[in-house]
């Protein structure tokens, strides 16, 4: 899957049914929730997320073995991409290290 040039990306909608994505590419996208993603091994660079950082995160302890319900976003590369109305599953400290990496320059 590859995105590009200012389209959008319904993803709950365009990724149900499916385990997710994985290596996929994403440039100057609008991914629209609602949503909740887990990101696992992706590059997000020059992004922006909109809302609060305590508003996206949804945080999951060490200790869960398995987390449901997120859409699995594996080895994806996000350039200039605006995610509206989703949030992101993880640890809180890999989620604030994620949203600082992936924040525009």
């Amino acid at each position: 899957m590859v995105r590009t040039k200012r389209q959008t990306l319904y993803i709950g909608r365009e990724l149900a049914g499916q385990q997710g994505a994985a290596g996929a590419s994403f440039t100057d996208v609008d991914v629209i929730g609602p949503a909740v993603v887990y990101f696992d091994g992706c590059r997000l660079t020059d992004c922006h997320f909109e809302g609060a950082v305590d508003e996206l995160i949804w945080d999951v302890p060490e200790s869960r073995p398995v987390v449901r319900g997120a859409i699995l976003l594996r080895d994806c590369t996000f350039t200039r991409c605006n995610f509206i109305d989703v949030g992101v599953a993880g640890g809180h400290d890999d989620v604030m290290r994620l949203l600082q990496a992936a924040a525009p320059v």
